[in-house]
């Protein structure tokens, strides 16, 4: 066998492997953008954004909470527009902050102990 017919050899099933590794590599894909599809459909799964707001608003109910006890009196309209701001971002998604489609009493249950903290 001369040199050529190795060489020519080599490369061929060089890139027979290449083929067969980007096949395998891109099935693999496949099924984990199947799984990633399934978790995302049957798992509530909060996003940042959400999450975010979540903190923002226990932030201004305790900021209204401490204005509120602590500070001057406010005018009844500026409170009365915090809390339709805040009742705004609430109604938005309401009571999927701590639902789970698993098992609703317990979710329940931690909330109603969140609560307690406040």
């Amino acid at each position: 066998m001369t040199i050529r017919k190795r060489l020519i050899f080599t490369l061929g099933v060089a890139l027979r492997a290449l083929i067969v590794v980007g096949r395998f590599g891109l099935w693999r894909l496949s099924q984990a953008q199947q799984r990633f599809a399934l978790v995302q459909t049957n798992i509530i799964i909060l996003s940042t954004k959400e999450l975010n707001d979540a903190k923002d608003n226990v932030s201004n109910l305790r900021r209204l909470a401490y204005s509120y006890l602590f500070s001057r009196p406010r005018p009844p309209r500026e409170v009365e527009q915090l809390l339709a701001s805040w009742r705004s971002m609430e109604s938005k998604r309401p009571d999927s902050l701590f639902m789970t489609r698993a098992n609703p009493a317990v979710a329940v249950e931690a909330g109603r102990a969140g609560q307690e903290d406040l």
